[in-house]
C-alpha cells in the first residue's frame, strides 16, 4: 500500500488510515464513552483506562497487546488528525491533509 500524508504530517499506510477510520467511526457512533477515552490516551499517553474500555479498544486493535497496551503511534497519529473539536463539538473528518 502507498504511504499517504496525515493533517499532522505523519506519513501513514493508506490501508492503516482506512482501517482505523472505519473502527473510529464504528466507535464514535456506538460507544461515545470508549471513543472518548481513545482519544483521551492519544492526546495524553499516561493515561489510564478501566478494563472494560480496554477491553474493547483491544479487541477493535487499538491497543498494543500488554503489557503496555499503549495506542500505537500510528494509530495515534489518525485519532488525532480525524478528531475535530472539544466536548459536545467532537466529529470526525478524513485525517488525511
Amino acid at each position: 500500500m502507498a504511504l499517504v500524508e496525515l493533517k499532522n504530517g505523519s506519513p501513514v499506510d493508506e490501508g492503516i488510515a482506512a482501517g482505523v477510520m472505519f473502527a473510529l467511526t464504528e466507535l464514535f457512533n456506538e460507544d461515545a464513552p470508549t471513543f472518548l477515552e481513545l482519544l483521551e490516551m492519544c492526546r495524553n499517553p499516561g493515561h489510564r483506562i478501566g478494563d472494560s474500555c480496554a477491553g474493547r479498544l483491544r479487541a477493535l486493535a487499538f491497543l498494543q497487546p500488554q503489557p503496555n497496551g499503549q495506542v500505537h503511534y500510528a494509530i495515534r497519529d489518525v485519532v488525532l488528525s480525524a478528531v475535530v473539536g472539544e466536548g459536545l463539538d467532537l466529529h470526525l473528518e478524513s485525517p488525511l491533509e
